[in-house]
């Protein structure tokens, strides 16, 4: 499936788009700016929605890549092997979706 595709699939709008700053834009365009989620957000949110079976691992993967960052992504080698294991836990519940 093409990135357009996805996007086009995922929104609910009916309509496509050939970036995620398109849908993003498209998507949230009448909310405030104190109301408007970040990108990082509307695409937990569209895990959330889309992806139920594997959400709560993006968004723990999220939260650790994102925490990592202020932290010179200096990380633990447990904090490190969680987020492996969370990545995997996507991979595998993608793969199940897949296969359906």
């Amino acid at each position: 499936m093409r990135p357009t595709e996805y996007i086009r699939d995922f929104s609910g709008l009916g309509d496509q788009f050939n970036s995620f700053d398109q849908y993003h834009g498209s998507r949230y365009a009448r909310k405030g700016p104190g109301d408007k989620p970040s990108k990082h957000e509307a695409t937990v949110d569209l895990v959330k929605s889309h992806l139920p079976g594997v959400a709560s691992y993006y968004r723990l993967l999220k939260d650790s890549c994102h925490n990592a960052r202020y932290r010179s992504y200096v990380v633990k080698p447990y904090e490190a092997t969680v987020a492996r294991n969370q990545l995997q836990n996507i991979k595998a519940g993608l793969a199940k979706r897949k296969g359906k």
